[in-house]
């Protein structure tokens, strides 16, 4: 997209899960061109959409969750382990650490609406 586009939204019915996670793979992997992925499950009553701006992230921290993401880094049980990432980055785990990190910390505060880290009196 160039900059003189304006940005396009798409909204999906999707029939299964199974399929809504090859429509996810195939997506993630187009990179920042992809912004945006809003997941309402009609069945869950509290279910509410969440949109998440990852223009900010760098291309570098948006490639490290996506392979993150893929070798299972994110998952439970756990797969994708730093040393893994980093083989397929051809970085250091100390990068793929820093990497991932950085891009968190831009992500989460999206999610809970804030735009630094709280912090609680008790």
């Amino acid at each position: 997209m160039s900059n003189k586009d304006p940005p396009l939204y798409v909204t999906f019915q999707i029939a299964d899960r199974s399929t809504l996670r090859k429509v996810i793979e195939k997506y993630s992997s187009m990179g920042p061109s992809v912004q945006t992925i809003t997941i309402i499950d009609p069945e869950n009553d509290r279910s509410e959409p969440l949109s998440i701006e990852i223009g900010h992230l760098t291309d570098k921290q948006w490639e490290a969750l996506r392979v993150a993401h893929k070798k299972g880094h994110y998952s439970s049980p756990r797969g994708g382990h730093l040393d893994e990432i980093a083989e397929e980055l051809d970085i250091s785990k100390s990068a793929v650490s820093q990497r991932l990190r950085a891009a968190e910390s831009k992500i989460i505060p999206a999610i809970l609406g804030t735009t630094q880290a709280q912090t609680s009196k008790s």
